[in-house]
């Protein structure tokens, strides 16, 4: 995304969705020397913009009267493609989760929790 954008990660995090969404603070995001972000966790954000970014879930993708993010890319979230389904393979680096998650699992930076009903979560660390 910042190859083609010509933005790092965080200003592409900011413009594309955290502005339009609403948020009240600014978010973390984790970065090396080159300002590059970690794309796969090391996002920090406040409990009260974490909720309008539910509801941009919940909503399609719509929040605030404007599309933000496109439905299919929730749905995507929500019924990934059978073959995504490898990372809970006895022999895969997610082995482990399975069991936590015995109907599951991970896509688009998610936690499938329940393949059959597309339930999923935001599955992070709390900040102490």
């Amino acid at each position: 995304m910042q190859r083609v954008s010509g933005k790092f990660l965080p200003e592409l995090y900011s413009s594309e969705l955290w502005s339009p969404m609403g948020a009240e603070e600014d978010a973390c995001q984790i970065v090396d020397k080159s300002h590059f972000s970690m794309s796969s966790g090391g996002f920090q954000a406040t409990l009260r913009d974490f909720a309008p970014f539910a509801l941009l879930h919940l909503r399609g993708g719509r929040l605030n009267g404007r599309q933000i993010v496109p439905s299919q890319w929730i749905e995507a979230i929500r019924r990934p493609k059978p073959l995504l389904f490898d990372l809970f393979a006895p022999n895969g680096s997610y082995a482990d989760a399975s069991s936590d998650l015995p109907n599951g699992a991970y896509h688009n930076t998610f936690w499938i929790e329940d393949q059959e009903r597309g339930a999923y979560i935001a599955w992070g660390m709390v900040a102490r």
